[in-house]
């Protein structure tokens, strides 16, 4: 699963296509928080993408989102629970911790919505016709069927 998942980062993201060890590295993260499932894998990807380009300066919180609240390159929200009992620091220190944490939160997002299409867009907090939520749902359905 591991070649599949580094298969997906690399196909959308121009940024780890030249940082391949960094690829390797978010692939074996993934898999590990995924557990087998190849659709969170690819719910991992298109949100860590849609998030944050995997600019490196998120990954370890240099820079982060809403004021500070936001952060890893899933850019996990401190106030809508996405923390769960992690704290800031220890998110920032590792991305195996922040993408389990962005696993759990989309299983739950999933739950709650009945679908990854669901899950994609309540992650961002936007609706389905929201051009963000549009961008992830069409890599999603990309790298999962090869179709746009």
């Amino acid at each position: 699963m591991t070649a599949y998942v580094l298969a997906a980062l690399l196909a959308i993201s121009p940024v780890l296509r030249r940082d391949v060890p960094r690829a390797e590295r978010y692939a074996a993260d993934i898999v590990a928080a995924s557990q087998g499932d190849r659709d969170l894998a690819l719910a991992l990807v298109v949100t860590a993408e849609g998030e944050s380009t995997f600019l490196a300066s998120r990954e370890n919180c240099r820079t982060t989102g809403d004021a500070g609240k936001s952060v890893t390159i899933y850019q996990l929200h401190k106030d809508f629970g996405a923390w769960g009992n992690s704290s800031r620091e220890d998110l920032c220190a590792s991305n195996t911790l922040a993408t389990k944490r962005a696993a759990d939160w989309l299983v739950m997002l999933r739950i709650r919505t009945g679908g990854w299409r669901g899950a994609i867009r309540a992650y961002i907090g936007a609706d389905l016709g929201d051009p963000r939520a549009q961008r992830r749902i069409k890599n999603f359905r990309y790298l999962k069927f090869g179709v746009i």
